[in-house]
């Protein structure tokens, strides 16, 4: 069975009709859908943290666009009505939460006229979560320590992990979700190189003490520091789903199909072996691809594209066929495949279906539903 993956900032914001999702009827009409024409019964909701923090980079012809655009509000409440739609249709519910996105500062103009977040939006504007505003010190850090890659902070912190982890369980209250899907996705500033960031000062200390270097004043093993970096990323899973276990709610996470984290955000070791091996993740959803919007399929940062990163994507069949389905097996995890930045091919999705341990695909919400929308590929496109 499939997973339609929705993403309501975009669907309200630039869906048209039902596809707009502006009502829980049309919202009914369209799972409905969902579940007879991509044969779901799983939907991940995905709504953008609350940015506390913005800027506007003083373009008056930019901002008046802005506000010339009619603001479409619900009808209802997306988020906490959800789960009750789903539920009626016979859809479980997941809660998406986006990991290593926690928004930027504006760049300087100068900056900004060869690199921004794509050719239509976001080049003049940024915005930032409160926490990661007021907290600079946890973004992730290059070996100098003097820059830092805005909306990824480092999990090495507890505080960081617990703040997580408070927050997703907050948005899941009284809510009635079956699970929470965590995407490893960012849309970030790319690394300018795939091994700039990850030097944070409790990253440092742990590799002092494993293996007695500095890894800010001496030569050091890049991969022992990869894995190490990775190793955060498998205790914040667990933490958060120790907390999950508690209300019998199931984890879903997405990452691409690589043993490395790769675009954006660097070579950081994905050890998803030991997820399964631990019982860690239910729902793992491979081909997740950070440098593309999953509704609009355009380049998030088309112009800083970094390098050095090892091997960022491997051929899907080769993985499942050598690699996830020798873990798999021995796991309750179920596998599954992104498909939103492909084109539908019935011939490809049935191929994919038939490969060892596969559960099913996972399809973009926005894009079955708003196909004129992805024609025009233009984020700019006023309300109505």
């Amino acid at each position: 069975m499939n997973i339609a993956n929705m993403s309501l900032g975009d669907g309200i914001g630039w869906g048209v009709g039902d596809g707009a999702w502006k009502s829980k009827e049309a919202i009914e009409r369209r799972v409905e859908a969902w579940k007879k024409e991509l044969c779901i019964n799983k939907v991940f909701i995905r709504y953008s943290y609350p940015r506390a923090k913005s800027w506007a980079g003083g373009y008056r012809k930019y901002l008046a666009l802005i506000k010339s655009w009619k603001r479409v509000i619900p009808v209802y409440d997306p988020l906490k009505d959800m789960p009750g739609i789903c539920h009626k249709l016979g859809v479980e519910a997941y809660l998406y939460m986006s990991l290593f996105d926690e928004g930027w500062p504006l760049l300087s103009a100068k900056e900004r006229k060869h690199s921004y977040h794509n050719n239509q939006h976001a080049q003049h504007t940024a915005a930032q979560t409160k926490f990661s505003y007021e907290h600079p010190e946890y973004a992730v850090v290059d070996r100098t320590g003097k820059k830092r890659q805005w909306g990824v902070l480092c999990l090495a912190y507890p505080e960081v992990r617990q703040h997580f982890i408070k927050r997703y369980l907050d948005s899941l209250k009284d809510a009635g979700y079956d699970g929470m899907f965590v995407c490893m996705r960012s849309q970030s500033k790319p690394a300018e190189f795939a091994d700039q960031y990850g030097f944070n000062e409790p990253i440092r200390r742990e590799y002092l003490k494993r293996y007695n270097r500095d890894i800010l004043m001496q030569d050091f093993n890049l991969d022992l520091w990869r894995k190490l970096c990775g190793d955060y990323i498998t205790i914040f899973l667990a933490e958060l789903k120790k907390e999950l276990s508690k209300i019998n709610t199931k984890l879903g996470v997405g990452i691409p199909t690589s043993d490395y984290l790769g675009p954006p955000m660097g070579n950081t070791v994905i050890d998803w072996q030991s997820w399964m091996q631990r019982q860690i993740v239910d729902d793992l959803i491979v081909e997740q691809d950070s440098s593309r919007c999953p509704s609009m399929n355009i380049d998030l940062w088309p112009n800083d594209q970094g390098y050095g990163y090892i091997d960022p994507v491997r051929n899907s069949v080769y993985f499942m066929n050598n690699y996830y389905y020798r873990e798999i097996q021995y796991s309750n995890t179920k596998l599954y495949i992104s498909r939103q930045w492909d084109e539908r091919s019935i011939n490809e999705d049935v191929r994919l279906l038939q490969l060892p341990g596969v559960t099913g695909l996972v399809y973009s919400a926005f894009k079955h539903d708003n196909p004129e929308a992805v024609l025009k590929n233009d984020w700019r496109v006023k309300h109505t």
